[in-house]
């Protein structure tokens, strides 16, 4: 998270990186796939979501890769 998001944005006051890092957050556990968790994102292995979940464009990412 450091090297991802708060050195990067350089967060001037502590409200703002508060709401910085929680957007992160909801990104990073909602949006982003982890190849270690079989292509899904934190919250679908939590919630133990459908591959279906996955959408055609994450599929087609997978083919591609």
């Amino acid at each position: 998270m450091k090297y991802e998001n708060v050195y990067p944005k350089g967060y001037s006051t502590v409200k703002e990186a508060r709401e910085g890092i929680n957007q992160y957050i909801e990104i990073y556990n909602s949006q982003r796939i982890h190849s270690s968790i079989g292509y899904k994102t934190p919250d679908m292995v939590y919630y133990n979501l459908s591959d279906e979940i996955l959408g055609s464009k994450i599929k087609d990412l997978l083919k591609a890769a």
